[in-house]
Order: structure tokens, then C-alpha cells, then sequence
């Protein structure tokens, strides 16, 4: 991760480089989140425009194709180095993150609850499958309906 770092600081049009590529691709979104946080925090939001804008395009349109979690991703990892970067305490970033984390699970909630609902059902019509059919027997009641909750 070093090299990738020293790489990303060595210039904007690198970092943006990064941060644009890695954020149009679907696993490396969290590279993109992490490259524009990290300019963002060592050079403030004049320098490190370029490379917000370079990783929030791709962001939404991922977010326009239905999946903001890109875009949520990157605007909070963007939010949490900026908290840093103005109060320099990990006490008051780590408090962010959990307050903002809580307001991300809310959102997905409201945005996503019937599609979370419909597949937690289809894995619970799943389970008895993948556990086996002596295995699933064997599970308490009370269990089944914690699952089920779930």
C-alpha cells in the first residue's frame, strides 16, 4: 500500500488517475475512497478537488444505475478526512464515523428495504440447502425465528 500512496502523492493527475479508474471499477471503489480522502487530507479541498471530482463522477453514475453505495462510500470516506483534517482527533473522527455510519444504515434502509427483505427471504427458503436437511432439522425454534428476523 506504501508504493500506491507515495504514487497517488506524487501528483494530482496521478491521484486522479487512481481515483477516477478505481472508482469506475466495482471491487476497487474503496481504493478511490481511500486515494481521494488521503489527498484531500495531506493537501485540503483546493488541491484536492481534481481528484474528488475525478472519483465522484464514476460514483454517480454508478448511483444513477442504482447502486449509491459507491457514491455513499466515497462522500463519507470524504467527510470523515475532512473531520480529521480540521480537528485532528481520532476521537472526534471515530465518533463521525460511528454517527455517520448509523445515518448510512438508516438510508439503506429506507432506500433498500424491500429488496433487502426479498433476498433475506430467499436465503431463509435457502437455508435448509445449504445446512442440509438433517442439519436445518436439528435447529431450535427459537433460532429459526431469530434468522428469520434477520
Amino acid at each position: 500500500m506504501r508504493p500506491l500512496a507515495e504514487f497517488i502523492m506524487r501528483g494530482r493527475m496521478q491521484a486522479a488517475l487512481v481515483a477516477g479508474l478505481s472508482s469506475a471499477i466495482p471491487v476497487l471503489f474503496w481504493l478511490a475512497a481511500a486515494a481521494a480522502a488521503l489527498v484531500l487530507l495531506r493537501k485540503g479541498w483546493q488541491d484536492a478537488g481534481n481528484v474528488v471530482i475525478a472519483a465522484l463522477v464514476p460514483a454517480f453514475i454508478w448511483a444513477l444505475w442504482g447502486d449509491p453505495f459507491v457514491l455513499m462510500t466515497i462522500a463519507c470516506s470524504l467527510l470523515l478526512a475532512w473531520r480529521l483534517r480540521q480537528t485532528v482527533s481520532w476521537a472526534g473522527v471515530v465518533l463521525a464515523s460511528a454517527l455517520l455510519g448509523a445515518v448510512c444504515i438508516v438510508a439503506f434502509r429506507l432506500l433498500f428495504g424491500d429488496g433487502i427483505e426479498m433476498l433475506a427471504d430467499k436465503a431463509f427458503e435457502l437455508l435448509p440447502m445449504v445446512l442440509g436437511s438433517e442439519s436445518y432439522q436439528q435447529l431450535p425454534a427459537d433460532e429459526l425465528l431469530v434468522m428469520r428476523r434477520l
